[in-house]
């Protein structure tokens, strides 16, 4: 697996010399002069910067499937090299670049505060790990590096930006305003309410594509065992 490991990372060299460069420079954030042009000026290629990381890179199994290629997957079958091993090396591939990509954006979050930024409810940080998470139960059940032709990179960023955020919003206006409606709840313990559901979201977003890249990974690793 070592050596399958090593492939995957070495396809996606270009995404980990930008995480590693942006990692090394990040404590030179305290030269950036606050409340100047030239401060807001940097701080605002930063911001685009970890932008770009947040949303393009929130599906590194569908970056390194079109890195590897579309068919590739059975020419590696073919090969003597366990499918289990295949299975592990993608998985932790995705792992070990969510991980690297949550650490560029928590180093900085003291310049930029975008992992803070409200995207309807959804925080930042919380976003990128469960939609690189969901990845592998929605588009790439079968196995990590067959991606499943009715799911494009293009509408799982669609579907996981836009769709499934505004019908959350719209869920939890709907009850916040049927509470007020009914005096349930006032103006400003409406408000407070609203900071708990998005917590609870957040919440929710990570153990629900948690549990789901778990549960798929099982099924997985025990349909090529059984091969």
């Amino acid at each position: 697996m070592k050596q399958l490991l090593l492939r995957n990372i070495k396809l996606r060299k270009t995404t980990l010399i930008i995480y590693v460069l942006l990692i090394a420079i990040s404590p030179f954030q305290c030269l950036i002069p606050d409340g100047t042009n030239l401060g807001n000026w940097i701080i605002g290629i930063l911001s685009t910067i970890l932008l770009v990381i947040v949303i393009k890179d929130s599906a590194h199994l569908f970056r390194f499937h079109s890195k590897l290629g579309k068919d590739s997957y059975y020419y590696q079958a073919s090969l003597p090299v366990s499918k289990f091993s295949l299975l592990n090396a993608n998985l932790f591939t995705m792992l070990i670049f969510t991980a690297l990509g949550c650490l560029v954006l928590l180093v900085y979050q003291p310049t930029t505060s975008l992992p803070n930024a409200d995207m309807g409810t959804i925080n930042w940080i919380t976003t990128y790990i469960a939609f690189n998470f969901l990845a592998m139960p929605i588009a790439f059940k079968r196995y990590t590096e067959v991606k499943s032709d009715n799911v494009n990179y293009i509408f799982y960023l669609i579907l996981m930006y836009i769709i499934i955020p505004m019908i959350w919003i719209i869920i939890s206006l709907v009850i916040t305003a049927i509470f007020i409606i009914t005096h349930v709840l006032s103006g400003s313990v409406a408000d407070e309410y609203l900071d708990e559901i998005s917590i609870l979201i957040d919440i929710g977003y990570l153990t629900i594509s948690t549990l789901w890249l778990l549960i798929n990974y099982y099924i997985q690793s025990k349909k090529v065992r059984n091969k």
